[in-house]
């Protein structure tokens, strides 16, 4: 997982990964592939990148006028209950080398 702790990224929603996503994502268990196309100003194509169903902006609650990554379904627990809910990605497949679970 990338992104961090600190009070810069204290938001529980937050979506704690690096964007774009890659082809090969599977880091997290709620994740839904989603393709983002982009466009000029007079509605040219501009590129598409993979995104997720799930990621919206968030407003910063402490500072008017920024935004952060937010995931829609909330928290890391939320996003692994809605995996195991949903008949997402079985959870021993978020279970890492060391017996943690991720």
């Amino acid at each position: 997982m990338s992104g961090g702790g600190g009070s810069r990224h204290a938001e529980p929603d937050r979506c704690p990964y690096r964007r774009p996503f890659s082809q090969d994502f599977d880091d997290c268990p709620a994740y839904a592939a989603a393709t983002f196309t982009t466009v000029d100003s007079a509605g040219l194509p501009r590129g598409t990148w993979l995104t997720c169903a799930h990621l919206l902006s968030g407003s910063h609650p402490r500072e008017s006028g920024r935004f952060y990554p937010r995931c829609a379904l909330g928290t890391a627990e939320d996003r692994l209950r809605f995996a195991v809910d949903e008949g997402g990605r079985p959870a021993l497949r978020l279970v890492r080398g060391n017996g943690s679970a991720a």
